[in-house]
């Protein structure tokens, strides 16, 4: 199935007025579009396993004889005193000493086929394509304002000319992928997100979508 849409490309400055149409064509897959059930459930999977992900690195550490620091001195001579032959204080059976099979750090992989997540992703930003706004911002403009902590204000003042309120719906700002920046403003329901951070999650959990071009 395949669907064109038209979107008026917003000026940075003022988003009430635009200059052009920014066309978009969405190809999905038939099966989603026929079949509610199909299509909740791969989201639902797409979902888990994204935060699979986010979640898999395991920190637990412990160490073996070989990481313990310290002298390795022999505890006592090898005959003659009655005790059990030792040949280091660092051995598993002993008190301080080191772990054996015991848990390291390690990143679980969860791997998620990239073209069933693109039409779990298209198919969302799909259900979403009335409460997306396209705004025109020049990269070096976007770059130098979000040096600036009024750019968090401006955007929510122009979120409100257009009729949106950002203390109360969840916006995504998606700004060109070059921008570093990790802003996630808690007066405001603003997450800001580059192009190539971006998750099905993400897509899912917001209300509005601001697209920076």
């Amino acid at each position: 199935m395949t669907v064109f849409l038209q979107y008026p490309i917003r000026s940075f400055n003022n988003w009430l007025l635009y200059h052009s149409i920014y066309k978009i064509t969405f190809k999905l897959a038939s099966s989603l579009t026929k079949n509610i059930y199909c299509s909740h459930k791969l989201i639902s999977t797409i979902i888990r396993d994204e935060i699979k992900q986010e979640h898999s690195v395991s920190k637990a550490s412990t160490k073996t004889r070989g990481n313990i620091r310290g002298s390795n001195k022999k505890p006592w001579k090898q005959k003659g005193t009655g005790h059990a032959r030792a040949g280091s204080k660092y051995s598993p059976l002993w008190r301080g000493g080191g772990i054996t099979f015991g848990p390291v750090p390690k990143i679980r992989v969860t791997k998620i086929n990239r073209k069933v997540w693109l039409d779990a992703f298209k198919y969302l930003l799909f259900n979403k394509r009335s409460n997306i706004l396209i705004v025109n911002s020049n990269y070096s403009t976007l770059l130098t304002s979000l040096k600036f902590s009024s750019f968090i204000s401006f955007v929510s003042s122009q979120l409100k000319l257009c009729g949106i309120n950002p203390k109360v719906n969840r916006i995504l700002c998606i700004i060109p992928k070059g921008v570093l920046i990790n802003i996630y403003a808690q007066k405001y329901n603003l997450t800001f997100k580059s192009t190539n951070e971006l998750k099905c999650k993400d897509i899912l959990f917001t209300e509005y979508i601001v697209l920076f071009i």
